[in-house]
């Protein structure tokens, strides 16, 4: 991360370097017949403003630009703090966006992404996997999904039902299904 500011150049090339390999991986993809592709973006909540739009925004806009001239279409996963980033990440032109849940002392609400969004792209829903999922009740649960997705029908109805993270390996198969379950009687499905 140091690199970013004191040798912005050799950071650069190493952007240029990976959006080959990712490429190619991307290109693979395609040949087997994937239809969609996650690009997952840690740790870049550390890099400033400035540094983003000038090392990340352009290696991922071409990364999103690659994924669709092939005929797939991407979803991009902004982990961290996405403040002061909003209008770049919306402006890599991915198909949809996924962000985390509220965490590590700074708030995401679906209900402003979904108006920050203003249709442009598919939002994913950012449910709490962490400490929601496990151990809210079954009403807390049925109110959390079903205020993410009434947010979601204001983009448009670009708007998937997620999670903002992994499920924990202690959250129950049950809870799982009961999530999922929920989602697809609220959701209409």
């Amino acid at each position: 991360m140091e690199l970013v500011a004191l040798r912005p150049d050799l950071v650069a090339h190493a952007c240029e370097r990976h959006l080959a390999l990712a490429v190619k991986g991307v290109r693979l993809a395609a040949a087997i017949g994937v239809r969609c592709i996650w690009i997952e973006d840690c740790l870049t909540d550390l890099v400033g403003a400035q540094a983003f739009a000038e090392l990340n925004v352009p290696v991922l806009a071409r990364l999103v630009e690659e994924i669709r001239r092939l005929g797939m279409s991407s979803i991009y996963y902004y982990c961290g703090n996405p403040a002061g980033k909003w209008e770049m990440l919306f402006a890599l032109g991915a198909d949809a966006l996924s962000l985390e849940e509220s965490k590590k002392g700074f708030v995401i609400d679906v209900e402003e992404v979904v108006d920050r969004a203003r249709g442009r792209c598919v939002v994913l829903g950012n449910l709490d996997a962490l400490n929601l999922l496990p151990n809210a009740s079954e009403r807390q649960l049925r109110a959390e999904i079903g205020r993410q997705i009434s947010a979601g029908r204001r983009n448009a109805n670009r708007f998937m039902m997620s999670l903002g993270s992994p499920v924990t390996p202690e959250t129950p198969v049950e809870r799982v299904r009961l999530y999922c379950d929920l989602t697809r009687e609220l959701g209409g499905a």
